[in-house]
């Protein structure tokens, strides 16, 4: 009788411990949040975000990519969510269990020219 009780609960519980995430992972603005299959960024700032999401190489090299600035490119706005599936990360294999979220804002110099103000990086666990 006991039994009857407590196998919904176990299914219940394994339901939730399929769907875990990690605990969010934060630098300046952007907030990152590890999931089954993607990676969720949320901007809790005031300014639009630029960002780019990479594994993480082989022994922490950096990554080469042209960071696009201006009103023109794709950011996130203040409260904006990004989702990131893991087969969208540059370099990403099956067997990644980190990426590097880049993230920077969009100035402009003194000729009025928009550029990325200054990229910024941090490393998100994707897997426990």
């Amino acid at each position: 009788m006991r039994w009857t009780r407590v196998l919904p609960l176990l299914a219940l519980l394994g339901g939730v411990a399929c769907d875990a995430t990690l605990d969010p992972v934060s630098d300046g603005p952007l907030q990152a949040t590890a999931g089954a299959d993607a990676l969720q960024l949320l901007n809790v700032g005031t300014q639009p975000v630029h960002y780019a999401v990479f594994a993480e190489e082989p022994g922490g090299g950096s990554h080469l990519f042209l960071a696009c600035a201006g009103p023109g490119c794709p950011a996130l706005g203040r409260g904006a969510v990004a989702v990131v599936p893991y087969a969208d990360l540059g370099g990403y294999t099956p067997d990644t269990q980190r990426a590097v979220v880049y993230w920077w804002y969009s100035v402009q110099d003194a000729e009025g020219v928009w550029i990325a103000d200054s990229i910024r990086s941090f490393v998100v666990p994707l897997r426990p």
